[in-house]
């Protein structure tokens, strides 16, 4: 009873639907199955509401962080990543000079991926304070000594001036004059044969000598200039010539 409600149920449908789907009908007895006819797909439905949100996931692993070159001056911390020999290795303790390869290291076996966007600019920081000056360096060995300059040039000035004539000495006093001999006139007689030279007079009392210059008994001082190599290209002597007699 209920295959025949169903196949009843089957036909109407077929009825509406323009017969496009093919129905399969009782073969003998009611022992039959009887085969569904598929249909075309639907319109899909409106999406439904969102879920509830999940439960928060469990906490990750620590990242790596790549510093660059080991240093033994750094202080590493577990997580940081350094590059010594053309090797990565991980810091797997806190450590401080201790060079890789060794117990805080190990091998870095993952790829590297691609190099991160730069950053913001951090803030400035505070100046720092100066530092205290350094001492003084020691002082550098003496120099060498510089070769020697060449010869001046000697230049030969003109001669100077004449200097100025000194002054004449005083002159010695003259002597006294000798007694005139008594004179007879007589008749003027014929020319004589010339006579004798007479006596020569006493001398009279030498003067002082002059200032600076003294000439011997007989000797008057005179002043003579004649060249010389001095600043006035003259030189003044004095000389001392025989007075001449009076007689």
């Amino acid at each position: 009873m209920i295959r025949i409600m169903l196949l009843f149920i089957i036909g109407i449908a077929l009825v509406f639907t323009g017969g496009g789907a093919t129905g399969y009908g009782l073969h003998g007895d009611s022992s039959t199955t009887i085969q569904t006819l598929r249909g075309a797909p639907g319109i899909a439905g409106v999406p439904g509401p969102p879920g509830p949100k999940g439960a928060k996931g469990a906490k990750g692993a620590p990242g790596l962080d790549f510093t660059g070159n080991w240093r033994n001056s750094t202080s590493y911390k577990p997580g940081d990543v350094v590059t010594s020999g053309g090797t990565l290795y991980v810091a797997t303790s806190s450590n401080t000079d201790k060079k890789p390869p060794s117990a805080s290291w190990i091998t870095f076996t993952g790829t590297i991926g691609p190099r991160g966007l730069t950053g913001p600019r951090g803030l400035t920081g505070t100046p720092g304070k100066n530092g205290t000056n350094g001492k003084d360096g020691a002082n550098g060995k003496n120099g060498k000594d510089g070769t020697n300059g060449k010869d001046g040039i000697s230049i030969v000035g003109p001669p100077g001036k004449d200097g100025k004539d000194g002054a004449n000495g005083k002159n010695g006093t003259n002597g006294t004059n000798g007694k005139d001999g008594d004179s007879i006139v007589g008749p003027k007689g014929d020319k004589g044969d010339k006579g004798e030279q007479g006596i020569q007079g006493i001398q009279g009392e030498q003067g002082p000598p002059g200032i600076g210059f003294i000439c011997p008994l007989g000797f008057e001082p005179n002043i003579n200039t004649i060249p010389a190599q001095s600043p006035s290209g003259l030189i003044t002597i004095y000389v001392c010539t025989a007075i001449k007699s009076s007689g």
